[in-house]
C-alpha cells in the first residue's frame, strides 16, 4: 500500500468517519452529537431492489474526507502554479528539502505536504470556525512519528531528524493560518520555510469556495507573491476556476461560489448551489477505491485485508469501551440507546484473539467474522466498528459477499459457528479458540 493510501485509510478510520460532537456558533461551542451523512452507491452486479444492491457508508458532509482529500489532491497543482509564477519557489523548496534531511527528493517532500494537508481537519469537533488547529497539528505530528516516518524510505534518518520532521509538519498544520508563529519556530530551517505552510493553507483556502457565496482569491497566499495581472490572467483561470469545477463535479458546492477579484469577470458563471448526494457518493466511492480505503468486494485477493480491517474496528471498540459501562444514547451521531458492559468487551476481546492468532486458519477466521456479523444476540456496536473498519456500512452487502467467499472453502460448519457464537455471546464457557488453533479444549474464562 502506498504512503498516500495508507494515510487516507488511517485518517478516515481514526478521524473523518467519526461524528462531530460540537455545534459551533462562532466561538460558542455547544456539546451536541452531529449525525454523519449516509451515502449510497449502486452495485453494478446486483439488482437495485435487493437490500444488498448498494454500497453504503457514513461521512462528515462539510469537513470530512471529501473535503480533506480534495485539499490534499490540490497540492500537486498548487506546486505547479508556484513553480510557474514564483521565481523563488523551486530553489527554496530544494534547499528546504535538503535541510530536512531528504536530499533532493522533492517528490517525497511534496508527499509529506499532501499527507499533512490530509490531516488538517482531523482535530475538528464541529463545523464552522476552525477552533481545533492545535489538535489537528497533534494528530498530524503523531501520524508522522508513529506511522509515516517508520517506513523503509526513512531508515537512514536519525531519530532526531524524524522528530524534527514530525514537528515541522505538525506545526505546518497547527499554524496553517498563522505565518508569524510558524516562522518564529522554523525560520532556522530556511528563510522561506513558510512555503510549506503556504501550500497547506492554500489547499484549504481553495476549498472555501464550496461554503461561500463570494470567494475572494486575494486570500490565497500566492496572491501576495504575484501581481494582480498574473492573478487575473493566470492564477484564477488555471487554479481557482478548475478547483471550483472540481467541487461542482463532486457535488460539494453548498453556496454560490462566485469569484470576485478586481479585473476578473465571472459573469458567465451560473451558480447552482446545493449538495448533490449522487455526485458526492459517486466521487467518494471512486476515490476511496482509488486509495484502497474501502472494501467493495470480498474474495481470495483481499480476504487478509478484510480480516485486518475488521480487527482494526474491534481494537478501536475495545479502546473506546474497555473502561465504559452503562447506557450510551448516541452512536455515529444518531440517537440510538444501547447498553455497554462487560459482555460486549469480552466478546470483542475474544474476536481479537481469534483474528490475531496465527494458528487459526483463514477459513475459520472468515467463519468467525460471518458469525459475528449475522449474530442477533447483541454486539450491534461492535459490528458498527467492524463495518467502519471496512468503510462499508451496508451490512447486507458485506454479509452477502462474505457468505459467497465462505462457501469457497467448502460446506458450512454450523457446529463450529454455533460454538463461536455461544462463547462470544456469553452463553457457553467453552472457549472454541484452542480447538480452532489445534490445541486441547477446555473451559474458557467466560
Amino acid at each position: 500500500m502506498s504512503n498516500i493510501n495508507k494515510a487516507v485509510h488511517y485518517a478516515n478510520f481514526n478521524y473523518y468517519s467519526k461524528p462531530l460532537s460540537i455545534v459551533n456558533l462562532r466561538k460558542l461551542q455547544i456539546p451536541y452529537p452531529v449525525s454523519l451523512k449516509k451515502i449510497q452507491y449502486k452495485r453494478e452486479d446486483v439488482a437495485i431492489q435487493k437490500e444488498a444492491g448498494t454500497f453504503e457508508t457514513y461521512i462528515r458532509l462539510s469537513h470530512g474526507m471529501p473535503h480533506a482529500s480534495a485539499a490534499m489532491e490540490s497540492i500537486t497543482r498548487i506546486d505547479q502554479i508556484y513553480t510557474k509564477y514564483d521565481s523563488d519557489y523551486d530553489n527554496s523548496m530544494l534547499e528546504i528539502c535538503e535541510q530536512l534531511g531528504l536530499g533532493n527528493n522533492i517528490a517525497l517532500l511534496l508527499e509529506m505536504v499532501q499527507i499533512a494537508t490530509l490531516f488538517h481537519d482531523t482535530g475538528r469537533l464541529g463545523d464552522g470556525m476552525d477552533l481545533w488547529d492545535e489538535d489537528s497539528g497533534k494528530n498530524c505530528q503523531k501520524y508522522f512519528s508513529d506511522v509515516y516516518l517508520q517506513g523503509p524510505e526513512f531508515k537512514k534518518l536519525s531519530n532526531e531528524q524524524k522528530i524534527k520532521l514530525a514537528k515541522f509538519f505538525g506545526d505546518a498544520v497547527r499554524f496553517k493560518d498563522n505565518q508569524t508563529t510558524f516562522m518564529d519556530l522554523h525560520a532556522a530551517i530556511h528563510p522561506k520555510a513558510d512555503y510549506i505552510r503556504q501550500l497547506i493553507n492554500m489547499a484549504d483556502t481553495l476549498e472555501v469556495i464550496r461554503t461561500r457565496d463570494v470567494f475572494d482569491p486575494s486570500r490565497l497566499p500566492i496572491a501576495k507573491r504575484v501581481s494582480s495581472e498574473v492573478m487575473v490572467k493566470n492564477i484564477i483561470p488555471e487554479l481557482v476556476i478548475p478547483h471550483r469545477d472540481k467541487i461542482i463535479e463532486e457535488g460539494r458546492l453548498s453556496r454560490k461560489g462566485r469569484i470576485v477579484y478586481p479585473g476578473f469577470d465571472d459573469s458567465q458563471y451560473i451558480p447552482k448551489p446545493g449538495y448533490d448526494d449522487q455526485k458526492i457518493a459517486a466521487s467518494y466511492f471512486k476515490k476511496m477505491q482509488q486509495y484502497d480505503a474501502i472494501v467493495l468486494k470480498i474474495d481470495e485477493t483481499n480476504i487478509d485485508e478484510v480480516i485486518g480491517r475488521a480487527l482494526q474496528g474491534i481494537k478501536d471498540y475495545i479502546k473506546d469501551y474497555q473502561n465504559h459501562s452503562g447506557f450510551q444514547f448516541s452512536h455515529d451521531g444518531f440517537f440510538s440507546a444501547r447498553y455497554h458492559g462487560k459482555l460486549g468487551v469480552n466478546r470483542a476481546l475474544f474476536y481479537q484473539r481469534l483474528f490475531e492468532s496465527g494458528a487459526v486458519t483463514m477459513d475459520n477466521k472468515v467463519l468467525a467474522l460471518h458469525t459475528l456479523l449475522i449474530s442477533k444476540e447483541g454486539g450491534r456496536t461492535l459490528k458498527d466498528y467492524v463495518y467502519r473498519g471496512m468503510n462499508q456500512r451496508n451490512s447486507y452487502t458485506v454479509i452477502e459477499q462474505l457468505c459467497a467467499h465462505l462457501s469457497s472453502y467448502g460446506s458450512y460448519n454450523s457446529v463450529q459457528a454455533t460454538s463461536i457464537a455461544d462463547f462470544a455471546n456469553g452463553k457457553s464457557k467453552m472457549d472454541p479458540l484452542p480447538r480452532l488453533e489445534g490445541r486441547k479444549t477446555g473451559p474458557g474464562l467466560g
